[in-house]
């Protein structure tokens, strides 16, 4: 497996050690990892085990695809949905540790809105066994969108809302 660059040693090199205080970037890889850690013990255990072989272990999808007994395309779709799962849930610690907003443009009705807050407040409020028609016409006559199906909301809550824990 390949080793992944750390620093680049031109620029250590030209500017000096004094730039880098490694008890600083050793405490600030520790929470990187720490977060990491916790957001990746929130997948389903068929996301885990997918990581661990494919980011940890290095194998590519068509070994995992034969380990796995499952077709690559599949494993593409679930690599492409995890990365999203965890860039949703790891943006508020970017922007605390790093000061970087994420930002996430997005062809999704509800996200551009600008009473989004409140808009997904009224989205989970809704009861486990009640249908999303009531939702649907309070997103039309409260706030102007215009939606067909329920699908929009549940792909909306499902990739574009972080989970409260």
């Amino acid at each position: 497996m390949p080793r992944r660059v750390v620093h680049h040693n031109w620029v250590y090199q030209s500017i000096g050690p004094a730039v880098w205080d490694q008890n600083q970037i050793s405490e600030r890889r520790e929470r990187i990892c720490e977060a990491v850690r916790r957001e990746i013990s929130l997948l389903s255990d068929s996301e885990r085990e997918f990581m661990e072989l494919y980011w940890f272990q290095g194998n590519s999808t068509s070994e995992i695809a034969r380990i796995l007994q499952r077709k690559r395309y599949n494993l593409e779709n679930l690599n492409r949905c995890i990365m999203r799962k965890l860039k949703n849930r790891l943006a508020e610690f970017v922007e605390e540790e790093f000061g970087l907003r994420s930002v996430y443009r997005s062809e999704c009705v509800i996200c551009c809105h600008p009473e989004i807050e409140k808009i997904n407040q009224r989205l989970r409020s809704r009861g486990t066994h009640e249908t999303y028609r009531r939702l649907i016409r309070l997103l039309r006559t409260d706030y102007g969108i215009r939606i067909k199906t329920p699908q929009t909301i549940i792909g909306h809550l499902k990739y574009h809302t972080r989970e409260e824990s």
